[in-house]
């Protein structure tokens, strides 16, 4: 029974994130390519735009919906409710921007390297 509830949680998951995996697909595919053309011209400014642009969106998509997502006046301990609910946001948008300032770092000396 469990197993099996696992099961369609899964599922939902993967059909809810599809059409989000497949942009990601696409997005990384046209970086690639952006970023092999950015080398090879020399041009460094292309370089930091497929770099930067998605997770300069992603960041500011996230901003916005914390901002725009309201409380609940009926919530048992609205207050409560709210602290962890914005400690959880601002611990993944944490983590989130760890990982973009490791890559980015990459990114940078590798910009450095070819157009330095």
């Amino acid at each position: 029974m469990i197993a099996t509830a696992k099961n369609i949680v899964a599922s939902v998951s993967n059909i809810i994130t599809w059409p989000l995996n497949i942009l990601a697909t696409n997005v990384t595919t046209a970086n690639k390519r952006l970023i092999r053309w950015a080398v090879r011209k020399r041009v460094g400014a292309a370089y930091l735009l497929a770099l930067f642009w998605f997770p300069a969106l992603t960041v500011a998509g996230l901003l916005w919906v914390l901002v725009s997502i309201h409380q609940r006046p009926d919530a048992l301990w609205p207050i409560a409710t709210a602290v962890i609910f914005f400690v959880n946001k601002f611990m993944f948008l944490l983590l989130y921007v760890v990982k973009q300032y490791e890559r980015s770092v990459r990114a940078l000396r590798h910009y450095r390297r070819h157009f330095g």
